[in-house]
């Protein structure tokens, strides 16, 4: 079967005994025109979704062939190929298959290339990120490591957590950890490719979360009951999601069990038979799991014995042999007997225990939300970390003690301060509601320091879905940076914005060139005038003038029009957001007159409050909108921010952004008395406000017919209304008048 587009994607399926055979040879022909292939193996089983996933571009594809022959088996066999379909010699000469990505092909201002570039086009190849020795042993570590060390290396990158934050770089590695079976890479590479962006794959992310739903991954089971119960990339399903659901709280309530056991047998290595010795033991418990770690053998009798003598931790570790039948015979009732002789002896580990056994309402115990919090905080009060936690969260919840949120804190905040990677979880989520970015990302990478697998899950999936914390990011930022990466142009335009000046992230030029250039790679036509800009402002005038030249040839003048994104250019500071929330930015603008180019600062001008879009740039179609990015310079999220965090500047233009403000308007100048239309577009924008120049409406009106009159002798009709030129079309028979007019400070007539 044949869906999707023409030249845009297409999906085939292949069902029956000989499935996977035939998806192999149809993307082989796909292959060898050129296509880029996507193979997956389904076997449907019981509850859920099972198989391989993988993607691979062309020039991999038949190293794999083998390995895919063999996993297919009857059932159901999909892939995917898209791409232009180019004959397989175009695409695979001189550049083994990685073709050259050009800045422009046409006209059509922010139009990403499709095809062969226009004459004349300019060819621009984005930056490669620059990598740390720090981040270079990281990646080697994890390179000749387990699943395990690629999988932490993979949750450093989405957190930012000792390296720069990078989501492509995180399903990188997520996905070979994921590919060798470890749960918390499936779960959180899962929620990556769910994360709603122009490179959402909801059928991936399927796949991969029921991977780990089988592997019994809580987290997975209950993102995968959301997504059949939404019908998020599969036919919705609330009953399917129903049995998910109550999957994920019965493997919660024996994750909670096993946990209380953990913690009853801690203290068991007192009694660990020495390698050898087993076999001379009348009984044998092996692998007794405690918060000391796993103990491969205890001696039974030996542990009896203590019992007879009164020693309360092995009245604990006893309980834990009985209640799981582990090298005795299994009797619920004689555990929880013991477990409660030892905590009523004061054994802090028997009552963190018998909290959380009351809580299940384990075996022959009822539940008892009062008997639990009891035994809970009796354990807390002697500095047990997990008991801290557990009972933290009781007195926020109010269960079955009265509900102390500020009590609550305390318990946690100790919990965390000693270790414990629960509080750590938690207070990171309670400085995130409190819009404390800083601090929450400091809480959730102690979390991930020592966390175990339902921490790491949790914080793969919080990450994935962008609610949790970057340092030295804010909301907005992050946000941003995330499209950004997964290639979207319209995001690594604004990403360089943000970057050029500081706003909600540490000023970093080269990150903003790299992002600036990212775009131009993709044929992204907007970004040429900011690019431009970048450039005047940092003193190189040829790459500048080159920028506008290709936003002049391409017609791609939108930016010099949209005054909300002119702001990030040409703003002093963000001030408070309005009532409907939307971020009123400051433009206090120097007025610079022929022989101050420098400038000193005077108010000029104008608090914008169009500047910034409030809507949500999820959007599952196509991404982040233009509008929607805007928001990213909002109160608080777009004030400046150094090392150490966000700060809002003191309201006065510092003297080196003064600096750089002035060069790109001395730029501008020069560009406009070449007669480039993209300057000459902007330029009337900063006279009609009087932004960094004097306030001149009408010579505003006569800068901007002077470009229209440039953008009319093309003949194009659909550039004099994309340059707003509808009302102002003076010269529009073509001819550019010799001097248009057009007086900008610091210049005779042009």
């Amino acid at each position: 079967m044949w869906f999707g587009k023409p030249a845009k994607c297409r999906l085939f399926v292949c069902r029956g005994a000989g499935a996977g055979y035939g998806a192999l040879l149809c993307g082989r022909i796909c292959f060898l025109c050129g296509f880029r292939v996507v193979f997956m193996f389904r076997s449907v089983f019981s509850r859920g979704v099972s198989g391989l996933v993988t993607v691979w571009p062309v020039g991999q594809v038949l190293p794999v062939c083998v390995l895919a022959m063999a996993l297919a088996m009857p059932g159901e066999a999909v892939f995917a190929a898209s791409g232009t379909g180019r004959a397989a010699g175009a695409v695979l000469k001189k550049t083994g298959g990685k073709a050259d990505r050009l800045a422009a092909a046409g006209k059509g201002a922010g139009k990403p290339a499709d095809g062969q570039p226009a004459a004349g086009a300019a060819r621009v190849t984005a930056p490669a990120r620059a990598v740390s020795a720090a981040e270079a042993a990281l990646v080697s570590a994890a390179a000749s490591g387990d699943a395990r060390a690629k999988t932490a290396l993979g949750l450093r990158y989405v957190m930012g957590r000792g390296v720069p934050a990078d989501d492509a770089q995180a399903m990188v590695w997520l996905r070979q950890g994921a590919m060798a079976g470890d749960a918390v890479a499936q779960v959180s590479l899962a929620t990556m490719l769910a994360f709603e962006s122009d490179a959402q794959d909801l059928p991936g992310a399927l796949v991969w979360f029921g991977k780990a739903a089988a592997q019994g991954n809580t987290q997975a089971q209950a993102e995968l009951a959301r997504m059949l119960d939404a019908g998020l990339g599969v036919t919705r399903s609330p009953a399917e999601a129903q049995q998910w659901r109550e999957a994920a709280q019965e493997q919660a309530d024996r994750s909670m069990r096993d946990w209380a056991f953990r913690i009853a047998a801690t203290g068991a290595d007192k009694w660990r038979l020495a390698r050898g010795a087993a076999g001379r033991s009348q009984g044998v418990a092996s692998d007794v799991d405690s918060l000391d770690g796993v103990v491969p053998a205890v001696d039974v009798r030996a542990v009896g014995l203590a019992v007879e003598r009164g020693i309360v931790p092995a009245l604990s570790v006893g309980a834990v042999l009985l209640a799981t039948g582990n090298g005795v015979g299994k009797d619920e009732k004689l555990a929880v007997e013991w477990l409660g002789k030892a905590a009523d002896a004061g054994h802090r580990y028997a009552q963190a225990a018998l909290g959380e056994l009351y809580m299940l309402g384990w075996g022959p115990l009822e539940k008892d939300q009062e008997k639990a919090a009891l035994w809970m905080g009796r354990a807390a009060q002697q500095g047990l970390r997990e008991a801290m936690t557990s009972y933290g969260s009781m007195l926020a919840g109010g269960k079955g003690v009265k509900e102390n949120r500020r009590e609550a804190f305390v318990w946690i905040r100790k919990a965390a301060d000693a270790g414990e990677p629960r509080a750590r979880l938690m207070m990171a989520m309670n400085a995130l509601a409190r819009d404390e970015r800083e601090e929450a990302a400091r809480w959730f990478s102690l979390a991930a320091e020592n966390g175990d697998d339902a921490v790491l899950s949790m914080l793969g999936v919080l990450y994935g879905w962008g609610d949790a914390a970057v340092a030295g990011e804010s909301e907005k930022v992050t946000e941003v940076r995330r499209y950004a990466q997964r290639g979207e142009p319209e995001a690594q335009l604004m990403l360089g914005l943000l970057f050029e000046e500081g706003w909600g992230v540490a000023r970093n030029t080269v990150q903003a060139e790299r992002w600036f250039l990212s775009a131009a790679a993709q044929g992204y036509g907007d970004v040429w005038i900011p690019l431009g800009l970048f450039y005047a402002g940092s003193g190189r005038p040829e790459p500048a003038r080159e920028a506008f030249a290709e936003a002049a040839r391409l017609g791609a003048f939108s930016f010099a029009l949209d005054e909300g994104m002119l702001e990030l250019v040409f703003a002093d500071q963000p001030v408070a957001t309005d009532g409907d929330g939307d971020a009123a930015v400051s433009v206090k603008g120097a007025s610079m007159g022929p022989d101050d180019a420098s400038g000193a600062a005077k108010e000029a001008g104008k608090a914008a409050g169009n500047g910034a879009g409030s809507g949500s740039p999820k959007d599952v179609s196509r991404g982040m909108s233009k509008d929607a990015l805007k928001g990213a310079v909002v109160a608080g999220d777009g004030a400046k921010a150094g090392a150490a965090g966000a700060q809002v500047s003191s309201g006065a233009v510092d003297g080196a952004r003064m600096e750089r403000i002035a060069r790109k308007v001395d730029f501008l100048r020069g560009m406009v008395v070449s007669g480039n239309p993209a300057a000459e577009l902007l330029m009337a924008v900063l006279l009609e406000y009087g932004w960094y120049v004097p306030k001149d409406e009408a010579a505003a009106v006569h800068v901007r017919e002077s470009a229209c009159a440039r953008i009319g002798a093309s003949g194009d009709a659909g550039l004099l209304e994309d340059a707003g030129c509808e009302a102002a079309q003076g010269g529009s028979d073509g001819a550019v008048p010799p001097s248009a007019g057009a007086v900008v400070p610091g210049q005779a007539a042009v």
